[in-house]
């Protein structure tokens, strides 16, 4: 009714509302505060004579008649819309009285009271999904990390200003945590697989992208909830509300659950639902968001050399040996073709320090002569996802350099569960009497 003016012909007075269907639907409480908001916000940003009064002027130049009555119709019409509006209240969060409180969960429901003015409600700097209970009461569902949580929250009106804040304490004195880059990691990726068998593609199954997966795991103590968590790069996919992943637990994402369990078994993992998109057989960006829209894992991955070039076709998976994903080294092939959704095919370490060299290193190493350069290879076993494999460099075998990741030259999958990796040494031969390598085994 408000855009239905009639081009200045109402009374500056009539009723802002009106009759007949479109009263009973603004009378709603919840549709009155909205269409009060509308009516608000036109008056602050174009219904008044700062805004209107130049395109008056415009007018009357172009037309050769005054336009100055409409000034007057703008000005009446917007001070007797402003009288009609509800007595403005402050923004409060009504709460437990406002006062801060314990819940044994990840989310907890807030409530609290808001003007017209109120278009968004943010907590934290980030926007959350507002539901008006009535033309005054808000309800807001908020998630918590383990322990206290402080919530700020801004009532921000149509034009993105601030029109209100108040804040509160929520502590979560459950177990369950919120996942985040400390507990939770991909740790598999299977963007290339091998292509469809003749059975397959007779169920119609005919395109090898239907049989990618994402494994996510749970790496903390305790079980995390993947609310509002979501892939946003590479593949579109956002976990349910609810979805809990007990600690040292998996689950995966898939590009179609009927291909998937066409292939691997209805029975072999926990598929939390099928994502958008495809991943690149050539590498792209990956990127999976927290509830808060912190990164819990933000990447690129590559189809290339240092990056498991095996992973590239052939049906081997990509898997996360430990650490920084962003690092290739980082990552190997599975050490079956298809990988291992839902499970895992890494050796625990369960010896003694005299026994992790025959628990990484699957044969001695091997020295060898390339032009100028001094060449090291080794064969590792890729499940030892354990130890942490470091070559050095001397020339003189009182101080030694640690290999960087660009000497590594070539890194080739087996087939039979190790891979074969190559170093050159950093400098020419030439340049000292002797040249020393030398590997060492950490822990992780």
């Amino acid at each position: 009714p408000w855009d239905l003016d009639r081009a200045f012909q109402l009374s500056t007075s009539a009723s802002l509302i009106g009759g007949n269907n479109a009263a009973k639907l603004l009378n709603l409480p919840q549709n009155r505060r909205r269409f009060y908001g509308h009516i608000l916000n036109l008056v602050e940003t174009t219904f008044n004579n700062s805004y209107a009064s130049p395109w008056a002027s415009h007018f009357g130049s172009v037309t050769g008649s005054s336009a100055g009555g409409y000034l007057s119709f703008v000005n009446s019409r917007a001070s007797f819309a402003m009288s009609q509006l509800p007595v403005s209240i402050p923004f409060t969060i009504t709460t437990s009285g406002g006062a801060g409180f314990s819940v044994p969960a990840t989310s907890t429901v807030l409530r609290g009271n808001g003007w017209i003015d109120v278009a968004n409600i943010e907590v934290n700097g980030q926007p959350a999904a507002l539901n008006w209970i009535n033309d005054t009461t808000w309800e807001i569902t908020v998630l918590l990390s383990s322990g206290p949580n402080a919530l700020a929250l801004s009532a921000v009106n149509h034009q993105g200003g601030e029109v209100g804040t108040d804040a509160i304490t929520v502590t979560n004195t459950g177990t369950t945590e919120l996942a985040d880059s400390t507990n939770t990691i991909i740790s598999e990726l299977h963007y290339h697989p091998a292509d469809p068998s003749s059975v397959e593609i007779n169920a119609g199954f005919i395109d090898a992208d239907l049989f990618e997966f994402v494994e996510i795991t749970n790496t903390g103590e305790n079980t995390i909830d993947l609310s509002s968590v979501r892939f946003t790069d590479g593949i579109l996919f956002d976990f349910p509300n609810g979805t809990t992943l007990a600690a040292g637990s998996r689950l995966i994402a898939v590009a179609n659950q009927a291909a998937f369990k066409f292939r691997y078994g209805a029975a072999t993992a926990t598929i939390v639902g099928d994502y958008a998109g495809n991943l690149r057989n050539s590498g792209e960006h990956i990127r999976l968001e927290a509830a808060d829209a912190s990164a819990i894992a933000d990447f690129t991955y590559g189809d290339d050399f240092p990056w498991p070039e095996s992973a590239d076709g052939p049906g081997y998976s990509m898997i996360l040996g430990g650490g920084d994903p962003t690092i290739p080294l980082n990552w190997r092939p599975s050490t079956a073709l298809g990988g291992n959704p839902g499970s895992s095919d890494t050796i625990a370490f369960s010896g003694t320090s005299t026994d992790i060299l025959s628990y990484a290193l699957a044969s001695d190493l091997v020295v060898g002569i390339t032009a100028d350069a001094f060449i090291l290879t080794l064969d590792q076993i890729l499940a030892a996802d354990d130890a942490e494999i470091i070559v050095e460099y001397s020339m003189d075998m009182l101080t030694w350099t640690v290999a960087p990741g660009i000497d590594l030259i070539s890194r080739a999958n087996n087939g039979d569960g190790t891979a074969t990796l190559s170093y050159q040494a950093p400098l020419p031969l030439g340049t000292a009497p002797f040249h020393f390598a030398r590997v060492r085994i950490a822990l992780r």
